[in-house]
């Protein structure tokens, strides 16, 4: 016997958890509370952060 398919959220999450959250400005660690980037010392332009995979020095670290 098979378990039942996993609802379409979970589904969604599970794709989340493997391939991380979006790349872009709002998850980067370089993206600082006031806007602005500390990698390159400047505030990126509104329509950038909102661009997913825009920015390759793009980085998220593990938490641990």
């Amino acid at each position: 016997m098979t378990r039942p398919e996993a609802p379409k959220e979970v589904e969604l999450y599970w794709l989340w958890q493997k391939e991380g959250p979006p790349k872009c400005c709002h998850t980067c660690d370089h993206y600082l509370g006031n806007g602005t980037c500390h990698k390159h010392n400047m505030r990126p332009p509104d329509e950038f952060t909102q661009t997913i995979g825009a920015c390759g020095d793009y980085e998220c670290l593990i938490p641990f």
